[in-house]
């Protein structure tokens, strides 16, 4: 009992000289207090505890050279095969603006030799029809793609591509390193407006650059793309397709497949 009422009083006694207005501190006072007081205890444990040794680790001197002596055979083999064979860089297209566009133009003709019908257009038509959504995706049984097109017959409004089609029609200006003439996609929406008007179908004007920057024009009908974008969607257009052929065994397209996704690769980096 003795012991108990002791214990009591020591309670009561730090209980009320934690209340003392004397002792008492801001949070501000007693955070830093704190955090003084657990950096000296952590440097205290630090010293006290040494840190184990490193472990000694050995090298098998025997297996490294069975390592280097099996590797040098595909190493050769390699240096001799074609896997690294790249058929745009022998062809230097580089960043060639008419040839890397007129490839384009291919590959976004549903009629083309790549195989793949419209499905590579239909991808694009898909993007296009989140910024226009009355933009349709499919061309219909007549679509005629061309490139370095005059517009109006003058040499000025000289398109890089355009897509002139039973549901649609489509202008693209492609930028790789040139820079945007003055007023030149304003003048390509008044031409492809004024065309889709003869024929009562949507239209559009998708401006192509290495970062798809928007031009000094705009219109609710001009979609602005990255060749990095394109090629995104080029590339997911290409993936579904193919997953509808695998059982198709009329689909032998070994070379083109290669030859599209060397390109996509290609554009992806312009």
């Amino acid at each position: 009992m003795q012991a108990s009422l002791h214990s009591l009083q020591y309670f009561f006694s730090n209980w009320q000289e934690i209340r003392s207005p004397v002792e008492k501190h801001s949070f501000t006072e007693n955070l830093a207090q704190f955090f003084q007081q657990f950096d000296a205890c952590h440097r205290q444990e630090t010293k006290a505890t040494p840190a184990p040794p490193p472990a000694q680790k050995s090298i098998d001197t025997q297996k490294l050279a069975d390592f280097f002596t099996a590797l040098e055979k595909p190493l050769q083999a390699s240096r001799h095969s074609a896997i690294a064979f790249d058929p745009l860089r022998l062809m230097k297209l580089g960043r060639d603006e008419v040839r890397v566009v007129s490839l384009l133009s291919w590959l976004l003709n549903p009629h083309g030799s790549h195989g793949y019908g419209p499905a590579l257009q239909q991808g694009l038509l898909a993007h296009i029809q989140q910024h226009i959504p009355a933009f349709p995706l499919a061309a219909g049984k007549r679509c005629q793609v061309r490139t370095e097109i005059n517009l109006n017959g003058e040499s000025g409004n000289r398109a890089d591509i355009e897509m002139d089609a039973d549901h649609f029609y489509l202008v693209i200006e492609a930028k790789i390193d040139a820079l945007e003439q003055p007023r030149q996609v304003e003048r390509y929406c008044e031409q492809a407006q004024k065309r889709a008007r003869q024929h009562g179908t949507p239209w559009a004007v998708v401006y192509l650059t290495p970062h798809g920057g928007k031009p000094s024009h705009e219109d609710d009908s001009l979609v602005c793309l990255s060749w990095y974008q394109l090629s995104r969607i080029l590339q997911e257009s290409m993936k579904n397709h193919q997953n509808l052929r695998k059982n198709d065994l009329l689909a032998i397209q070994g070379n083109a497949d290669f030859f599209v996704k060397t390109y996509l690769n290609h554009i992806r980096s312009l």
